[in-house]
């Protein structure tokens, strides 16, 4: 029977290890980063704001991950892409997702229009008290969140919503930047060594 994994490198080395032996097919999904291109002119901006939004926040933006309740009773899985469009959210009790929009492409006439329906849906989604939230998410890993806050810190674009973080409890608040540009550390895809 094939090998299906989706997560990252160190992982991948053991599926990847255990299955050679056996000589079974094997497929790996080891991330990268997922676009989502608007096109301002076919698209409602406020209903895309709100799916973008929700499509990264699950889970605090981890794929793969389980909410806050289910960690408790079960060790979550290693992996972490969290914030590309810097998107984190309250999750429900139970979510393990693939992939999530990890930046999106509009023109640029059209990103402050965005940028302003990003931020009515953050609010309508009530993210602006998710550190106090008991609701509320945690990183993965307290090496997950140092990564996440590095690449936060290291961007070169402007933070438009949220950007505030809370180390005990490995919290990222719902973080939007925009005028992100090509390599930037916001932008590097998640691999293991």
């Amino acid at each position: 029977m094939p090998v299906t994994y989706t997560g990252n490198g160190t992982v991948a080395r053991i599926v990847a290890k255990a299955a050679a032996e056996h000589l079974t097919p094997l497929t790996l999904e080891l991330g990268g980063k997922s676009p989502v291109v608007i096109d301002p002119n076919t698209t409602d901006l406020k209903i895309a704001a709100k799916r973008v939004l929700w499509g990264k926040a699950v889970n605090a933006g981890q794929v793969s991950g389980r909410s806050t309740n289910e960690r408790k009773r079960r060790r979550p899985p290693p992996v972490a892409h969290g914030v590309a469009l810097g998107l984190t959210e309250r999750t429900p009790l139970f979510s393990q997702i693939c992939i999530a929009p990890d930046y999106v492409l509009i023109p640029r006439s059209a990103q402050d229009a965005f940028v302003e329906a990003l931020k009515e849906a953050a609010a309508e989604f009530h993210l602006d008290d998710a550190l106090a939230s008991d609701t509320y998410a945690s990183i993965v890993s307290e090496n997950h969140f140092k990564r996440l806050r590095s690449m936060m810190q290291r961007s070169s674009g402007k933070v438009v919503v949220g950007g505030d973080a809370k180390e005990e409890g490995r919290r990222i608040t719902p973080t939007v930047y925009s005028d992100v540009k090509e390599g930037d550390s916001l932008l590097e895809a998640f691999v293991q060594p």
